[in-house]
């Protein structure tokens, strides 16, 4: 589901359909502050590191090589963001998807197969494109 990049920022982690994979780690460092005037409720904090460390299991039941760091990316790339609407969506259909789907991506963290979960990965990677512009 979500790709990574370790020391650049990729907004194309999330990976469209024309792309091959998406990883389960996000994009987004976890240290990243929610947008200015953005108000995170903790049952929504709390729902995300629900998501994310199913959706991270699917790392650790890979052996990826870098399982360890799904969890923070992927709770970094949810919270503090304007797209939260369409990660949530993406995070729903990925918990859906079975480890079969899934495969180690490049970056060591475990990749949606092509195929799985395209409209949610579109939709989370055109909001990021046109709401989180620097």
């Amino acid at each position: 589901m979500l790709a990574c990049a370790k020391d650049k920022r990729e907004d194309s982690a999330v990976v469209a359909s024309s792309r091959p994979a998406l990883s389960a780690q996000a994009a987004a460092p976890s240290s990243r502050a929610p947008a200015p005037g953005a108000v995170i409720e903790q049952a929504t904090v709390h729902a995300i590191e629900k998501s994310c460390t199913s959706i991270c299991e699917r790392s650790q039941k890979l052996k990826c090589a870098h399982a360890a760091d799904c969890q923070k990316g992927c709770i970094g790339m949810a919270i503090g963001t304007p797209c939260s609407e369409q990660f949530s969506g993406l995070y729903t259909c990925l918990l859906g998807e079975p480890v079969e789907h899934w495969e180690c991506g490049e970056d060591g963290i475990a990749a949606l197969r092509e195929g799985y979960c395209n409209k949610e990965q579109e939709q989370t990677v055109t909001c990021m494109e046109t709401k989180a512009q620097p």
